[in-house]
């Protein structure tokens, strides 16, 4: 008698498992979204750009060597910066060398060359 339970249960419990695992059915698979349409970017400014930053030192210097140094030796122009440049500001030698020695240095280099002297020997 106990072999005949052993049996029933076992076909019990295998009726209940192929009756529980009944054909897979499968979960309804969302449509997929329309595609958002991208959002217009605002047009991005640039960051103002600090002329001090902005300026080459080193391409300066061959700026100035180039325009200043053919006619007049450095010691001269560090000896001007250390004295007179109160009494006469680069801005006005360099116009002076330009319009009355001939200088030939463009609207360009003459405005380089100013940067680079005021940056070199600022107070």
């Amino acid at each position: 008698m106990r072999m005949k339970a052993v049996i029933l249960f076992l076909c019990v419990t295998l009726a209940a498992f192929v009756c529980g695992c009944g054909p897979e059915v499968e979960a309804p698979v969302p449509e997929p979204a329309e595609p958002e349409a991208p959002e217009e970017a605002a047009p991005v400014e640039p960051e103002p750009v600090d002329e001090e930053e902005a300026f080459d030192m080193a391409a300066a210097e061959e700026v100035f060597v180039a325009s200043c140094t053919s006619c007049h030796p450095r010691d001269r122009i560090d000896r001007h910066a250390e004295v007179e440049l109160e009494d006469e500001p680069w801005d006005v030698i360099v116009t002076r060398m330009i319009e009355q020695n001939g200088a030939d240095i463009s609207p360009e280099d003459r405005q380089i060359v100013l940067k680079y002297l005021e940056a070199k020997y600022a107070e």
